[in-house]
């Protein structure tokens, strides 16, 4: 990655954000019935892909051996694109 340590806190703090996101929206989907199979749809491709992502981020501040307490550089949010 081309990224500093503080665009990858940024980029850390954005993946954990969406990883509890959808961590919620599992359980939620879990609750109702068929609601397993609704999060299996719907969220696991999101939650684990989004949790490869993490891992790769905090794998490349271990090898750039970035401070813990790094400031975290603003993230942009991400859009949707309209079809």
């Amino acid at each position: 990655m081309l990224y500093d340590c503080k665009q990858l806190a940024g980029a850390q703090a954005h993946f954990a954000e969406r990883d509890q996101e959808l961590s919620r929206l599992i359980a939620r989907a879990k609750e109702g019935a068929g609601g397993s199979l609704v999060s299996a749809l719907a969220y696991d491709p999101d939650y684990y892909s989004n949790l490869g992502e993490l891992r790769d981020v905090q794998r490349e501040m271990a090898e750039k051996k970035c401070p813990a307490d790094v400031k975290a550089a603003p993230v942009a949010p991400v859009t949707k694109r309209k079809r």
